[in-house]
């Protein structure tokens, strides 16, 4: 049995529980708004309903993968979820970072257009073009987080809590 550094169960029975707290946070708010859509199909035929569906769908996808992941790893005190679940949890990071940030993109030029042209809007920015929007940030968001899974550049990070790239090795190629 190792022994660990002073203060490091101290900071573990902090951060557990305030992991558990937003994990949990994190997944009923993006239920809650979730199913507010789906019930009220009115919210998810706008542009702007259907681009908050797709930012929520992929803010519960981070809640459920990637948060209850870290705090598995918190709990564990290492990475005991495996290999296969290390390059899937970097993969679907990665790709949840990137649909939120292209969402986040997406809705402010939705919101742009609707106020500079508010008469053109529905030509400039049809409804066609939400669709498009929340499905190419979820193919390039698979794209760009299967590059480190297919060249095996993904590990543990215990400062970052979740699988990752190795940045730090071999930093140019990682780059390119």
């Amino acid at each position: 049995m190792t022994s660990e550094p002073a203060g490091v169960e101290v900071q573990r029975s902090i951060l557990a529980p305030m992991l558990f707290l937003e994990t949990a946070v994190g997944i009923s708010g993006n239920i809650v708004v979730i199913v507010t859509k789906i019930k009220n199909s009115k919210l998810v035929r706008s542009n702007f309903g259907i681009l908050m569906f797709n930012l929520s769908v992929s803010d519960l996808g981070c809640s459920l993968v990637i948060m209850v992941s870290a705090l598995v790893s918190v709990l564990a005190g290492s990475w005991v979820l495996g290999a296969v679940l290390c390059d899937l949890v970097c993969l679907l990071n990665y790709t949840f970072i990137i649909v939120s940030m292209g969402t986040l993109g997406a809705i402010s030029l939705d919101r742009f257009v609707a106020v500079v042209f508010a008469t053109q809007y529905r030509t400039l920015f049809p409804r066609g073009m939400a669709v498009l929007a929340c499905v190419s940030t979820w193919i390039s968001g698979l794209v760009f987080g299967s590059v480190p899974v297919i060249l095996h550049w993904v590990s543990y990070d215990g400062s970052e809590l979740v699988c990752t790239i190795r940045w730090n090795e071999d930093f140019h190629r990682v780059v390119i």
